[in-house]
């Protein structure tokens, strides 16, 4: 019952597919006919298997084996920790080039650790987000001392931007 098709498409290769063929005879005697063939009358089911069926269902038997606890636990982490750099703005550029694009991306990581840390220790309370005010000074003094680094390097160390003379 098992099949193998190849079809070429628009940009002329050719993709191999696998699936199974059911003829119009058994299916017309099954009672879920109508709920799964569109197909009229004579006519049976092709089902197509996904290209990487076999990787699927490794995917789903280690879902469901005692070793994708931990794998979720440390996935959960590394996805909440992408969140909120997200929130943090990493997913568009504020400034142009990849020095300052990367800088940007450390500055989100500084303040996300550093909100970490600081929650840890307990210079911020969890509930209800309120901060000391300390805390909070400190991280302005930081984030003032960071863009200056920025504008410094921009205009005098690395600018992204070579003009060349028209003359």
């Amino acid at each position: 019952m098992s099949i193998v098709t190849s079809r070429t498409d628009a940009s002329g290769q050719t993709r191999h597919t696998q699936g199974f063929r059911f003829h119009g005879a058994t299916c017309r005697g099954c009672q879920l006919r109508s709920a799964c063939v569109a197909a009229g009358n004579g006519k049976g089911r092709t089902v197509t298997l996904h290209p990487q069926e076999a990787l699927l269902q490794q995917a789903r038997a280690f879902q469901h084996s005692e070793a994708f606890g931990e794998y979720r636990i440390r996935r959960q982490v590394a996805e909440h920790r992408l969140a909120r750099l997200v929130q943090l703005g990493i997913r568009k550029a504020r400034c142009f080039g990849r020095v300052k694009t990367r800088f940007q991306l450390l500055i989100a990581a500084t303040v996300a650790n550093l909100t970490l840390v600081a929650v840890k220790i307990g210079m911020m309370k969890i509930a209800g987000c309120r901060a000391f005010p300390l805390f909070f000074s400190w991280l302005n003094a930081l984030f003032t001392f960071l863009k200056d680094l920025l504008l410094f390097w921009d205009t005098f160390m690395a600018p992204d931007v070579q003009y060349k003379s028209t003359q």
